[in-house]
């Protein structure tokens, strides 16, 4: 399926967004059709198996660097396992039962979890703060809309980990603007604010480069030149905190099930 999907990549003249496949070795998975490739936690757990090696690591993000690939490391979703294992009040309220099924499963068989998540999520954290020293083109996302990850709501969260490792306002701000721009031709109208691009912004009160926090309350969005009110995005914003999103959840539960477990 991997190789059929390159071919078939190759033919169209599209660029691949990876989730790397552990059917095949982590380092043989840098084609020239894939332009960038997802998740902190499959470094750690496919390529690293599971060890936490600052030095084993570092090829790895060589890697990147030669082949020229961006890096998307969507820490807020395995974040939010430690969460929901610390007993965070706003994950529960998300009506995602299966998933606190799942973990507080784990944490009856294995008292360690909790600390464990944690510990990884700060290697996560010093990855990113790598592929930034070397280069790596970071691209934001936070594969929203699996598991207990809320879809908008979470970017916020994202960013916040990117300048936890080290990025500053305007490079963290990159991170979900101008670098996609970069690692896709789909993208390259987006971005930025250029004549003849499209008209997607946001407009807030304050200076983001100040104080990100500023792109968590717009006073209003533009996208494809259609003008987001204030109210629009507030319900917008209450409709993805309370979504449920039960059949996800149920789909990764059987995943979880059939194949992991």
């Amino acid at each position: 399926l991997y190789q059929a999907i390159i071919e078939q990549s190759q033919e169209s003249d599209i660029s691949i967004i990876a989730h790397p496949s552990r059917e095949i070795p982590y380092m043989e998975q840098f084609h020239s059709q894939i332009a960038s490739i997802e998740h902190a936690e499959e470094i750690v757990q496919q390529a690293l198996n599971y060890q936490l090696d600052s030095l084993k690591v570092e090829p790895i993000i060589r890697k990147f660097v030669t082949t020229n690939k961006s890096f998307c490391p969507t820490l807020t979703g395995y974040y939010k396992i430690f969460e929901m294992l610390e007993g965070d009040e706003n994950i529960l309220k998300t009506g995602d039962i299966a998933q606190y099924n799942r973990w507080a499963s784990e944490k009856e068989n294995n008292s360690s979890i909790t600390a464990n998540i944690y510990q990884q999520h700060q290697f996560h954290l010093y990855i990113v703060k790598r592929m930034h020293e070397e280069g790596v083109n970071i691209v934001c996302g936070t594969d929203a809309g699996i598991g207990i990850t809320t879809a908008g709501y979470s970017i916020h969260q994202e960013l916040a980990f990117y300048q936890e490792a080290g990025l500053s306002n305007f490079e963290t701000l990159k991170t979900a603007t101008v670098n996609p721009s970069k690692t896709h031709k789909e993208f390259e109208q987006m971005g930025t604010i250029e004549k003849g691009k499209l008209a997607n912004f946001v407009v807030t009160s304050n200076n983001p480069l100040e104080d990100l926090n500023e792109l968590s309350k717009p006073e209003w969005v533009m996208v494809n030149g259609r003008k987001i009110n204030k109210e629009t995005l507030k319900e917008f914003t209450d409709k993805a905190r309370d979504r449920s999103s039960l059949l996800v959840t149920a789909l990764r539960y059987a995943e979880y099930l059939m194949v992991e477990r």
